[in-house]
């Protein structure tokens, strides 16, 4: 079963966007999930003007794909990192504070048994 699209050469943009969007994925790299969205888009485009003259919708679509996960992954780990971030000195700051408040309190329990044992108490 021969079909017009089997016959077809892949085009070249759905090539690049497959390759672009594996290595996106591979090194985390956000100039290379943009240009493989880019040529994705421009490749099932063409494909979809001129079917008979061009074939790779899956490779397009697999870059695309890739592309848009590299990018949303990309922009999780940077808000997950600003989050980390804000949170490491408050959490530095409360477990630097917790032997301070203990000291207070111990401080204090002492001070009541000084002035116990001194006959000022109850």
């Amino acid at each position: 079963m021969n079909t017009v699209q089997d016959q077809s050469p892949i085009t070249p943009l759905a090539i690049w966007a497959l390759i672009l969007g594996i290595a996106s994925l591979v090194f985390c790299c956000l100039p290379l999930a943009i240009p493989a969205i880019i040529c994705g888009h421009l490749a099932r485009s063409r494909i979809e003007q001129t079917p008979a003259a061009a074939s790779g919708r899956g490779m397009a679509m697999a870059g695309l794909i890739m592309g848009y996960v590299s990018v949303v992954a990309l922009i999780l780990a940077c808000i997950l990192g600003i989050i980390t971030a804000m949170t490491i000195p408050a959490i530095i700051k409360m477990w630097s504070d917790t032997p301070r408040n203990e000291c207070r309190g111990n401080s204090g329990q002492c001070q009541v048994a000084i002035t116990n044992q001194q006959g000022g108490g109850l």
